[in-house]
Order: C-alpha cells, then structure tokens, then sequence
C-alpha cells in the first residue's frame, strides 16, 4: 500500500473514531436542540461572529471596546440559556479534541509555524 493511500485510511479510521466519541454524539444533540430555537440560534451566530472578529483583532493587535463590549453583553444572555452553555461547553469539549490532534500532527512533521 501506497503511504499517502495508508495516511487515507488511518485518517479515515481517525474520523470514524472521533464522530462515536461520546462528546461529539452529544454535542451534535446539543446543537440540533439549540438551533431548534430561532433567537437561539440568533445569538449563537452573532456570538460566533464576534468571536472570530476578537480573535482576529488579537492576532493583528487590535483592541476594540465596542466588540469587547458586545462579546461579553452576548456571554451575558447565553448564560442564562441552559440550551446554548450545554452546545458552548461541548463544542469546547469537541474542538479541544480536534486542536489536540492537530498540534499532535503538526508537531510530528514539524509544522508548528516556527521558522528556525
């Protein structure tokens, strides 16, 4: 077998591994049972979009009060709705799994962005 056809299949294996982690099965369930309520799902995309926009503007060393201010005014209301924090926390929870694979991967070819 051919190493980038082995690479197909352990990364295959991987994927098939990673979708009947406990974690994803229930944040798939928290995500359907989020998005099934319109201001939900609202809210969940404008958080989102503020967060990408922040994490940007940390990346670039941009400091914008009004963003600030709208990220934690939409932390705020999500708080209190138990639907949105159970999708947040696991998505969390997925992610972090997906970044621990990443960087292991990354590290092992040596593709951390450093330039030595």
């Amino acid at each position: 077998m051919a190493i980038f056809e082995e690479i197909q299949k352990k990364t295959e294996e991987l994927a098939e591994l990673l979708s009947q982690h406990g974690d994803y099965i229930q944040y798939k369930a928290a995500r359907e049972k989020a998005m099934e309520n319109e201001t939900t799902r609202a809210l969940l995309k404008q958080y989102n979009d503020v967060r990408v926009k922040l994490q940007a503007n940390q990346v670039i060393g941009v400091e914008d009060e009004e963003l600030n201010k709208t990220f934690k005014n939409l932390n705020e209301i999500l708080s209190m709705n138990r639907d949105a924090v159970n999708y947040l926390v696991l998505e969390y929870k997925v992610t972090s799994v997906m970044g621990y694979v990443y960087e292991t991967l990354s590290k092992a070819v040596k593709l951390d962005g450093v330039i030595e």
